[in-house]
């Protein structure tokens, strides 16, 4: 039995695979960075996500943490995530490879577009809070 591929379809399979590799190695990038965080950091980042969601093991009865669940019980004690666009770098975008354009990417493209959640305003636990002597509206801007 002899398979035919054609010229057009071994292409496209290579370029499937090469946006793949690419993304693989964007996302041990990100990850490498993230674990470079202090446990406060970290800490103070998964807090800001505590009661985004609804516990779903509390309608049957089985959440075993009660009131220190970390996902809401009722609407009442549901709250909003915070908004993480433009608080990191865009890693494609310092690759020269972000296709997409300032105003529609999540991630920022300089420093100047870097923002701070609420969490990290209260808390100096960056290098980018401590150094900023006072935070203007603009790097805060979304964040209520």
């Amino acid at each position: 039995l002899k398979l035919f591929v054609s010229h057009e379809s071994t292409a496209r399979l290579r370029s499937i695979t090469s946006q793949t590799q690419r993304r693989r190695g964007e996302m041990d990038v990100m990850r490498r960075s993230a674990s470079k965080q202090s446990p406060a950091w970290r800490g103070q980042f998964r807090s800001q996500f505590k009661k985004t969601k609804m516990c779903r093991f509390y309608p049957a009865g089985a959440c075993n943490f009660g009131k220190d669940c970390s996902f809401a019980h009722d609407a009442k004690e549901l709250s909003q995530a915070p908004d993480l666009t433009k608080t990191s770098m865009c890693q494609a975008f310092a690759a020269g490879r972000c296709p997409l354009p300032l105003d529609v990417c999540p991630y920022a493209h300089s420093e100047d577009e870097l923002r701070v959640t609420p969490a990290f305003v209260a808390k100096k636990l960056s290098r980018r809070t401590r150094e900023a002597p006072a935070l203007d509206s603009s790097a805060t801007q979304g964040m209520a």
